[in-house]
């Protein structure tokens, strides 16, 4: 049986940052809330898709910059 799980965005630059040397950079418990916050941010944007398609409000722009501001924190 073949395992096809992905790697997250976390679990690859984890895995850069030890191939090229830089291990341990992070915790155990920084990756754990770098995956989750991941996870978080997946779900909103799952959910706001939904949204979209159930009731037409709303643009993956709209959404990406009420969230995320633009780069703006």
């Amino acid at each position: 049986m073949t395992n096809n799980k992905q790697q997250t965005v976390v679990d690859r630059i984890v895995n850069l940052l030890n191939k090229e040397g830089f291990a341990p950079v992070l915790t155990e418990e920084e990756i754990k809330s770098f995956t989750e916050m991941d996870k978080e941010q997946k779900f909103h944007m799952f959910n706001c898709g939904r949204q979209y398609q159930l009731t037409g409000e709303g643009t993956f722009k709209q959404v990406y910059q009420e969230t995320y501001g633009g780069g703006e924190q």
